[in-house]
């Protein structure tokens, strides 16, 4: 209790006030861990009471969708165990257990793929599932084929919409953004995107601040530029996905191999000598490797 109560004084939590509602209202959420190391950006929550009861949300990679949904469950399991939540206000209603469907690592263990195990979790969740439960499900369907994967989520979404007033709370994140279009509107859910925006020079920037909507695309090519990837792999990467969307055969470039490797030479030269050397060796043993 000591350790709950100097946490709550130190970080500016805020007493929560249960209900026996069927409702999660917070204002300016945040998450508890994250907001410790970076400028976190707090957003709304409102499910139930006169709202809707299923988020499905959309953005590009790594926009913050997963710790956003981490975020609503560590907030309804504090303020569960009688401690004050990171939020300016917050209303909850009693919530009999939160259930989650989270990617996995997979191990020898399991006995069970990526897929498999998300399964088994999908299926405890419609099993175990009650009015009063919350329930995190991120990027289910994405370790199958992408229709089978989409038909599978629709599906369980549809039953949960079913339900109607019975439904539990759902929050549920996806790159398959044409489940915006498969599901038929209907009040109890509601689609929702992380907001972004291109600066001058066209890179992505995110503003982790969650509007009504649904993206278009997850603007993986985007993000892999911040992260660095290798310009020339990016470059074909766009090729590809281009002549993908064209229906056409995406063409090979083998007599681009040496000029890119020379590209990423002088850009690694004008940058850091280590990534030079390791570039330089990385090229030498693939040359060694083919010969062999």
């Amino acid at each position: 209790l000591m350790s709950l109560s100097m946490v709550a004084r130190d970080h500016n939590y805020v007493k929560p006030i249960m209900l026996k509602s069927h409702m999660i209202d917070i204002k300016e959420g945040r998450h508890p861990l994250q907001e410790l190391f970076t400028n976190y950006v707090p957003n709304d929550t409102h499910s139930g009471g006169d709202g809707s009861l299923i988020k499905i949300f959309s953005g590009p990679n790594a926009c913050g969708k997963t710790v956003y949904m981490k975020q609503i469950a560590l907030i309804v399991y504090m303020a569960h165990i009688g401690c004050y939540v990171p939020a300016t206000a917050a209303k909850i209603g009693v919530i009999t257990n939160i259930l989650t469907q989270v990617p996995s690592i997979e191990s020898t263990c399991y006995n069970a793929s990526s897929f498999l195990i998300d399964l088994r979790q999908i299926n405890n969740i419609l099993y175990s599932s009650t009015p009063n439960s919350l329930i995190i499900m991120d990027e289910f369907g994405r370790g199958t084929n992408e229709i089978d994967g989409l038909a599978l989520m629709a599906s369980t979404l549809k039953s949960f919409i079913d339900r109607r007033n019975y439904c539990p709370h759902i929050f549920i994140a996806t790159h398959m953004h044409r489940i915006c279009t498969i599901l038929t509107p209907d009040p109890i859910f509601e689609l929702q995107q992380f907001e972004y925006i291109f600066n001058e020079d066209r890179e992505l920037i995110f503003l982790y601040k969650i509007i009504p909507g649904c993206v278009v695309k997850s603007f993986a090519h985007e993000v892999a530029k911040n992260v660095e990837v290798f310009r020339d792999i990016i470059e074909d990467a766009e090729d590809i996905f281009e002549s993908i969307k064209r229906g056409e055969i995406p063409k090979s470039k083998p007599d681009e191999d040496g000029r890119s490797a020379m590209q990423r030479i002088i850009d690694a030269a004008k940058n850091d000598e280590t990534e030079l050397k390791k570039l330089v060796e990385d090229i030498i043993t693939r040359k060694s490797n083919r010969k062999s």
